[in-house]
């Protein structure tokens, strides 16, 4: 699409403090001012003191080996067959796991043999898995707490409108 003959907005930038540094005692100030204010609990971005496990755990040496280990088990979409965009889905998620394990970032190697248990893994497209759709797991169920019994609802379903049995 060409924006040729297009009016785009121009971004307005305030030209009284360009260029202007702040002085030490200014920023020393500022910090004063905001501390306590907005961080903690007082931040509207505050969930309990939690931090999200998920990426920490994902990404891992541990998260990899299972990723290629399913791939390599199933190289195609378990729905529909297709080779592109696939993605390893957990059948348990991972936050249904941390949850029912009480799993932290202090003990949770300790649980990789759960967390990475290759028959919680199925291989699925991009199309199947995450699309934002309205019909792909994640669109339908949500992306966390989601369980083994809701993928085997969502593949019947899939399997019944792609007419596979």
């Amino acid at each position: 699409m060409s924006t040729e003959g297009l009016k785009l907005p121009q971004k307005r930038i305030s030209k009284s403090k360009t260029g202007k540094r702040r002085s030490e005692a200014l920023k020393q100030k500022l910090h004063n001012f905001w501390v306590g204010r907005c961080s903690g609990d007082k931040n509207p971005n505050w969930k309990g003191g939690r931090t999200d496990l998920t990426p920490t755990i994902t990404e891992s040496i541990e998260g990899e080996a299972w990723r290629k280990e399913a791939l390599q088990r199933s190289p195609c979409c378990e729905i529909c067959g297709s080779k592109h965009r696939l993605q390893v889905h957990h059948l348990d998620s991972m936050s249904h796991l941390i949850k029912k394990y009480n799993i932290t970032k202090e003990n949770w190697r300790q649980f990789s043999g759960i967390l990475f248990d290759p028959d919680n893994a199925v291989v699925l497209c991009y199309e199947h898995h995450n699309k934002n759709n309205g019909t792909s797991f994640h669109s339908v169920f949500g992306r966390k707490g989601t369980t083994k019994e809701q993928f085997f609802l969502y593949f019947v379903e899939c399997c019944h409108v792609l007419e596979i049995w």
